[in-house]
Order: C-alpha cells, then structure tokens, then sequence
C-alpha cells in the first residue's frame, strides 16, 4: 500500500461530497436505484461504502487505522479507474464535479 499521506491525498482528490452531502445522497431514490448487491444481502456494495466513507470524512485522519486505510485506497483506486461516465455521486472527481 502507498504511505499514509498518500492514501489520505488520492481518497481526499477523489471524494466530491461533504459528509452531510453524502448522507443525503445515500438516503435518496438515486441511491437505491444504483449499484450491485451480494447475494442474500440487501444493501448494495456501493451503499455500504458510502456509508464507510461518510464515517471516514467525520473522523480525524490521525485517527485512520490500518482498515480505514485500505478502503480509502481500495475506493480511490476503483474511482480512479472508472470511466468519468459511469462514476457515481461520490467517485466524480473534484475537477469534474467540483464541491
């Protein structure tokens, strides 16, 4: 994995939302209408994330552990490699969606 300063830099270039934001999104018909679910479960992947994401935003970076981490890198490197066309809400990146 990269180095701390790193991962937090790619995860902070990536998010486009505010915590609050983010929380809205995810309570909307948007939300729901979008994204992947395990077999048996009933929240999409993406869902989940976000909600991960919207925990990481209110956190303090001093206070990323070593899972915390490696969402933010799993999750900016999946946003990084999606097309800008298929991103969604919290995967556009701050130059194209702006904040």
């Amino acid at each position: 994995m990269q180095d701390r300063e790193a991962v937090i830099d790619d995860f902070e270039q990536a998010v486009n939302m505010s915590a609050g934001e983010l929380e809205r999104w995810l309570r909307g018909e948007a939300a729901r209408e979008v994204g992947w679910t395990h077999e048996g479960e009933h929240e999409s992947v993406g869902h989940h994330s976000g909600r991960r994401i919207v925990a990481l935003l209110r956190k303090r970076k001093t206070d990323y552990g070593d899972e915390d981490l490696a969402h933010c890198a799993r999750w900016s490197a999946t946003c990084i490699a999606t097309s800008p066309s298929a991103r969604t809400a919290t995967c556009a990146r701050r130059a194209g969606a702006g904040r």
